[in-house]
């Protein structure tokens, strides 16, 4: 893989595009035998090969029930279901605007996260603002909920990230403050994460 192509995001996962800096697998891993989520909630299943990584990962961390969501369907979402055994699904929870969750999916998403044990979040899809805004309430104490194509300011995107790591900046401090506080959320293993353009919060106890 060339530099030109890591910028910009053709990194693959067997044969997959992932979309992702070209080391998250190697993050990810340390971060997940850590955590040892129960359960993974993913917006944005896109090309397929991050979730098909993530999956690959959990086979050795543990028992895991992933679930992605995506708007568009793509035919080999059939075997990445079936051979990672991951629950995809094809629906629309926001709204026309994507600002809030459809009164309908704000049940199923809750229900699925409040399960027993700990619950891994990873928004990716069309808008991470309101996805970490909206399903951030619905966490409980130990999960955690991550958002892709991260900076912490605009002004740190230019300056350490575009054209050197990554060239897609979609969510940063300012438009997820209200939701860290409220949520009760601090970051976790930050540095890591900031060199692979995602933000890592975990639901502390109040």
């Amino acid at each position: 893989m060339t530099e030109e192509n890591e910028i910009r995001g053709y990194c693959t996962y067997t044969h997959y595009a992932a979309q992702q800096v070209d080391n998250f697998y190697e993050v990810f891993d340390v971060f997940l035998n850590e955590i040892k989520p129960a359960r993974i909630l993913e917006i944005g299943t896109a090309q397929g090969g991050f979730i098909t990584a993530i999956a690959d990962i959990m086979k050795g961390v543990g028992p895991c029930k992933i679930r992605s969501y995506d708007i568009y369907e793509q035919h080999w979402y059939v075997d990445i279901a079936k051979s990672r055994n991951i629950d995809i699904r094809i629906e629309n929870m926001f709204d026309e605007r994507y600002e809030k969750l459809k009164p309908e999916y704000v049940n199923e998403i809750s229900n699925f996260i409040q399960g027993p044990g700990r619950t891994l979040v990873l928004c990716d899809g069309g808008n991470k603002i309101s996805e970490f805004n909206n399903i951030s309430d619905l966490l409980k104490p130990g999960d955690f909920i991550m958002a892709h194509d991260y900076a912490s300011s605009p002004e740190y995107f230019v300056e350490h990230i575009q054209n050197k790591i990554w060239n897609w900046h979609e969510i940063s401090d300012m438009y997820i403050e209200d939701a860290i506080n409220r949520n009760n959320l601090v970051p976790y293993m930050k540095e890591e994460f900031d060199n692979i353009v995602w933000v890592c919060k975990v639901k502390e106890n109040v």
